[in-house]
């Protein structure tokens, strides 16, 4: 009933938000619903609500997977700390957790000219996280932000301890049209995974094919200069991914 309440409302259809407003108000079965729904049109009335359901541990997971729905849909820069709260695998089961990294992604992208400078100092701030998970979706939500302020954490996450963390650093630093970005992917060379060292490599190639579009033919001699030294000495597997890569740029 609530969900033909909810079909009926997103075609403008009065009765049915009345229908989720009166279910919203009212504690049963149907309240949490409803005001996830809700929100899901625009409604942030039943942000407390929510707030409390996904952050009660005494709640099901199936309730706590729809209330933190409800908060991406509310689209609340505040509600990323209780969210990045819920990441730590001590406390919450696995389906909150991925629950929440989707709702955080989720906020961070989908209103990116009101969130974008709390996104990245969001992101900054939990690039020092205990949690692994966290400091690899700030690093994600970095890779996902157009300013260049982005290139220096990046460049810190490229030296953190869990290589997942480090490789997602280098994926994202090959979405970053700037000089900058070659100097800080530099580092991803040396790297002792070798996985690390192939995302690193693919992510120069990205970079300075873009920057060879905007005429910048100057800009990666340094960077080409590393790839052939890693085509020359590197491991086998370094070989063929450097070889690969300098043979796409034409430097072969």
């Amino acid at each position: 009933r609530l969900f033909a309440a909810f079909s009926l409302a997103k075609l403008g259809d009065g009765r049915g938000r009345a229908e989720l407003t009166e279910a919203a108000a009212h504690p049963g079965a149907g309240q949490l619903l409803a005001n996830q729904l809700l929100a899901a049109l625009g409604e942030t009335s039943g942000s407390d609500l929510l707030t409390e359901v996904a952050r009660s541990a005494k709640e099901p997971d199936d309730s706590r997977e729809l209330a933190i729905s409800g908060l991406a849909d509310c689209g609340r820069e505040d509600s990323i700390a209780l969210l990045d709260g819920l990441l730590d695998r001590g406390s919450t089961s696995e389906v909150v957790r991925i629950a929440a990294a989707g709702a955080i992604l989720r906020l961070i992208a989908g209103e990116r000219t009101q969130l974008a400078q709390q996104s990245l100092s969001w992101a900054k701030a939990a690039l020092a996280s205990d949690s692994a998970v966290t400091r690899e979706l700030a690093t994600a939500s970095l890779g996902e932000l157009s300013s260049d302020e982005t290139v220096p954490p990046l460049g810190q996450a490229l030296r953190d301890r869990q290589r997942e963390v480090r490789r997602t650093a280098a994926r994202a630093l090959g979405t970053k049209s700037v000089r900058a970005a070659l100097d800080a992917l530099a580092g991803s060379l040396d790297d002792q995974d070798i996985e690390v060292r192939a995302a690193g490599m693919r992510a120069i190639s990205r970079v300075v094919r873009s920057l060879r579009q905007q005429g910048k033919n100057d800009a990666d001699r340094v960077a080409l200069s590393r790839l052939k030294l890693l085509a020359r000495d590197g491991s086998e597997a370094d070989r063929v991914v450097a070889s690969g890569i300098l043979v796409q740029l034409g430097e072969v």
